[in-house]
């Protein structure tokens, strides 16, 4: 099952974060994605605070092949690992297959059907697979004919298997990766800020605001 991700529009003043979701999509995967979502959302406040990405992002997640039902939790990895590589700017690598539910701190739950997914990986050209350790027991009993090819990679933490797929990436980059359209977004509304008060000071009427009235004009001068 490929993952894709994309930036809906640029980042800007006017940008909410959101996330869309198409691709045939059930009820658990989801909710997989939104547990992706959140998680990738808090592992960036964590690691890289000052990247902002998902402060104003508007995000499309889109699995295709539209027309065939998905569903499952075991996305959850895949999910997690391409909505960071859009907030860092890394691609993963091509021939990386994974597989995995994830939690919301990060820990990658045991899923079923690892043998049909080994065998789809590399159906699909993948040389390596990551899965949870708890799927260890059957990953040693797949057959080796199945098996030759592709490497197994265990992972307990969402960690770990950050520092296998992001090994190659420039940290410093990533930490101001989107720092120039953050600061015009936010010099923007600074400025629109400033030209409100300086209205209001001014007397011109705000949405909502009741303009000054004059001595004797006022509701209760009227009503006497």
């Amino acid at each position: 099952m490929y993952i894709e991700t994309a930036l809906s529009t640029a980042l800007s003043r006017s940008t909410r974060p959101s996330i869309q979701q198409t691709g045939s999509l059930q009820s658990v995967l989801q909710e997989s994605i939104s547990i992706a979502y959140s998680f990738a959302k808090v592992f960036m406040t964590k690691h890289f605070p000052r990247n902002g990405f998902f402060d104003r992002a508007q995000i499309h997640v889109h699995l295709p092949e539209g027309a065939v039902p998905k569903d499952g939790p075991s996305a959850g990895l895949a999910l997690a690992s391409a909505l960071l590589s859009l907030a860092l700017d890394h691609p993963l690598g091509a021939t990386v297959a994974m597989t995995g539910e994830i939690s919301l701190n990060g820990k990658l739950l045991r899923i079923g059907g690892l043998r049909e997914k080994t065998i789809a990986a590399k159906r699909s050209g993948a040389t390596t697979i990551l899965f949870p350790k708890g799927n260890l027991a059957e990953w040693e009993d797949i057959p080796d004919n199945i098996k030759d090819g592709i490497e197994g990679k265990p992972m307990e933490t969402y960690d770990e298997a950050y520092h296998f797929l992001f090994k190659d990436l420039d940290v410093s980059r990533a930490w101001t990766l989107w720092k120039d359209e953050l600061e015009q977004a936010r010099a923007l509304e600074m400025a629109d800020l400033a030209d409100r008060r300086r209205d209001d000071k001014n007397g011109m009427i705000m949405p909502g605001v009741l303009p000054p009235t004059s001595p004797g004009t006022g509701p209760t001068d009227q009503a006497m």
